[in-house]
């Protein structure tokens, strides 16, 4: 359970734009791509890392493919279905009493780049200059590009100092409203409103698997105050059919949220909750600052350590929720304030107020959508001032949920309020939460009739800091009397003990790895993959009791978790029985075991982050590898009388290479998981045709599963405990092994 919030080393590049497949309606699609200059570098990047196919861009639009006017939210990613057709980010405010909007839904009012004549309000330099003096940067320059990081790349070199990189991936861009042309209400004139964009998921299986947060730093870069301020987020869901979305706001959790009034070939709802929105002026409230983000201080708040109180200041929630049907847009920028405000797009109070739709469809209580149709929802916050110079950060999660196991869309509305309730959680503690350990890396090959995957032993050794962050300390074992954690809040912190006699593990474990998992799908889609295979440390631990949140009572509760089947550890597998020339999608997951019994017991990484398309198809002309075989009993060379053996079995025929090899016994000095310098007898299997080392430092000599394949040899040494026998001139034994296949098959 890797932690993940860390300023990861991350890998930035530019991206291309591609026409994405859909199977959303027409209904929602505009008449054309965004109305941008010309002569604007128009960047997309996909966020790929869960289940959402998410699209990112760097004008201030996301969930909408640029490229050829298409959905852009895609769930479950690579399934084809969206869930989202657009999505954008809007400022309004008042300019002289005047309403002005800068907006974002299917054109733009943002261009992409920075404003870079600018000075804040706490630089002692020049002050706020005038909207008409303010300049941007060359929108059309190769540097406006969305940033994109990944947890296992380098970082981009123009990525801020100052945002952290959160999540699996992210991407950061900025986009400003200088160019008057691109305005949406004609005459109107920029702002000089400057807005970063920074986006981010966890590649992780549950709940979070089914999140992207979305944080907006909002900045007035001019020397005017606008007063009377609204911050949206403003989607087109076509969840599904186009046609066929119902709407509804959550007051108390400012979610927003679609979903089905008739059944779809896939039960889904999609939503977004404002997090945070921007900080008001409150004598009667207290923030908390809690690394990156904000929250209002409550009854129940609970101190953790580094926590910033800071007295008469309010963090605003959504202020309103909005609906309008396809067609009914509004057309001018009073018209898209009045929605702001709250009101009807002529600027009429609402009959049910603020928030369209604020009932329970689930128990049938208070006022409900109840005629399906192409919605468009925005989630706004406000009213508040942005002075010259200043900075408002507003945090939004996009969400989704599907579910499988009913065709009823309340399900799913059910279903999709618990994947909020997790995003709210990992919000309230900064984003940092348990997490998996990494896909081993992975190689699929295609056969006759058959499929082979093989993998490293990489997530064997993935550290989770999660309990750092605790402070809980490292696992350990403590005897007699002791106080001991039972049960922890939604923050980590610690709300009740039981005093226990005897022998209990407690604290957190930093090297939680426990199995690999082999999986296999006619589609790729999450929800369609079938387990082939599990293979597990081997330590008695099979299944443990754990809290797993009950959709249906809405509500924790104890239950078994399947942790594993003692097998041992493997590093490859064969699928037999295929049908030549028909795609099978492979993936090999790891997850991990936590024995603290309040947090979450087991993770696995995600079936898609690591899936591989195999097509069986008959071997080419001349190619026979039913007679690749290893010389193993009739090749060996022993130096002396050794007690250690080697097997062979040819595992991969087609990388069989013909090659003498060699298994050389040695001991060696090796670092632990916790840190401390052994040694330790071992192995290395070297190709003496090449003099490449194929296998170093290899441990295992337990004749089990647990042995790495390379060059298509799965090599297995086992040999007597401890250490390994010496000859007559002091060195270790020797064995020699050559792999060969029949004269008639080419070596690759």
């Amino acid at each position: 359970m890797s932690m993940n919030r860390n300023k990861w080393s991350l890998t930035g590049a530019a991206a291309t734009v591609a026409v994405l497949a859909t199977t959303t309606a027409v209904l929602a699609r505009p008449s054309g791509a965004p109305s941008l200059n010309k002569t604007a570098f128009r960047d997309q990047q996909t966020l790929g890392v869960n289940n959402w196919g998410l699209e990112i861009t760097n004008y201030g639009s996301f969930g909408y493919d640029i490229a050829g006017s298409n959905a852009g939210g895609e769930f479950p990613r690579g399934s084809g279905y969206h869930v989202l057709f657009a999505g954008g980010f809007q400022f309004g405010t008042l300019v002289d009493g005047t309403p002005q909007v800068s907006q974002v839904e299917f054109e733009s009012d943002f261009q992409p780049g920075a404003i870079i004549n600018v000075s804040t309000i706490e630089a002692d330099s020049l002050p706020p200059l005038p909207v008409g003096d303010l300049l941007a940067d060359d929108p059309a320059g190769p540097d406006q590009r969305v940033l994109m990081a990944t947890r296992t790349g380098e970082l981009p070199t123009d990525w801020p100092d100052t945002v952290d990189v959160i999540g699996d991936a992210a991407t950061y861009a900025t986009f400003n409203d200088l160019d008057a042309t691109l305005s949406s209400d004609a005459g109107q004139a920029p702002l000089g409103i400057e807005v970063s964009q920074h986006s981010f998921a966890f590649a992780k299986q549950g709940a979070q698997g089914d999140i992207v947060y979305l944080r907006f730093f909002l900045s007035n870069k001019s020397d005017q105050n606008y007063t009377d301020s609204y911050a949206e987020v403003w989607f087109d869901p076509d969840n599904g059919s186009a046609g066929n979305d119902l709407t509804g706001s959550d007051v108390e959790t400012s979610l927003g949220y679609v979903y089905n009034a008739d059944e779809e070939s896939r039960n889904t709802a999609m939503g977004a909750d404002f997090f945070q929105g921007p900080i008001v002026s409150d004598t009667t409230s207290t923030v908390v600052r809690r690394g990156g983000v904000t929250f209002n201080k409550t009854e129940d708040y609970e101190f953790i350590e580094g926590d910033e109180e800071i007295e008469d200041q309010r963090v605003l929630g959504m202020s309103a929720f909005s609906f309008y049907i396809n067609g009914t847009d509004p057309d001018t920028d009073e018209e898209r304030y009045n929605l702001m405000r709250g009101l009807t797009r002529e600027g009429v109070t609402r009959t049910n107020g603020p928030f369209d739709y604020a009932g329970d469809p689930v128990t049938g209580e208070g006022v409900n959508d109840a005629a399906p149709n192409d919605k468009r929802m925005a989630l706004i916050t406000g009213p508040f001032t942005l002075g010259p110079g200043e900075t408002q950060e507003v945090v939004v999660a996009i969400i989704a949920a599907e579910v499988t196991s009913s065709e009823d869309p309340l399900v799913a509305l059910t279903a999709l309020r618990e994947t909020d309730r997790e995003a709210q959680i990992a919000y309230d503690f900064d984003y940092i939460q348990q997490a998996p350990p990494p896909p081993p890396v992975t190689i699929a090959y295609a056969y006759d009739g058959e499929a082979l995957l093989t993998w490293d032993s990489s997530p064997e050794n993935a550290e989770d800091t999660f309990g750092e962050k605790l402070s809980l300390g490292e696992l350990r074992e403590v005897q007699d009397t002791t106080l001991v954690i039972t049960e922890l809040d939604s923050l980590g912190n610690v709300i009740s003990y039981e005093e226990v006699i005897g022998t209990t593990t407690i604290g957190y474990d930093k090297f939680d790895f426990q199995g690999y998992r082999v999986y296999r799908s006619e589609t790729g889609d999450t929800g369609s993959w079938e387990l082939l295979a599990e293979y597990d440390v081997v330590d008695g631990v099979t299944e443990v009791a754990a809290r797993v949140f009950n959709n249906t009572l809405q509500e924790d509760e104890v239950s078994q978790l399947h942790i594993g089947t003692d097998s041992g550890l493997a590093y490859f597998f064969n699928d037999i029985g295929l049908q030549n020339g028909r795609p099978y999608y492979y993936s090999v997951t790891s997850y991990d075991y936590q024995p603290m019994t309040t947090l979450e017991r087991t993770l696995e990484s995600l079936q898609t982050g690591n899936m591989f398309r195999v097509v069986p198809k008959e071997l080419p002309a001349g190619y026979d590898y039913a007679g690749a075989s290893a010389d193993v009993d009739s090749l060996v060379e022993h130096t002396g009388t050794s007690d250690g053996s080697v097997t062979v079995s040819v595992v991969d025929p087609s990388k069989v290479t013909g090659d003498d090899y060699m298994v050389t016994f040695r001991d060696f000095e090796k670092v632990t998981l916790e840190g401390d310098t052994v040694t330790v007898p071992g192995w290395d299997l070297i190709n003496e045709s090449t003099g490449d080392t194929v296998l170093a430092m290899q441990e295992n000599q337990a004749g089990d599963a647990a042995y790495q394949v390379a060059d298509g040899l799965l090599v297995k040494v086992i040999g007597p405990q401890p250490g390994w026998k010496e000859n007559v001139k002091g060195n270790p034994m020797i064995d020699e092994v050559i792999a060969v296949a029949p004269d008639d098959v080419p070596y690759t």
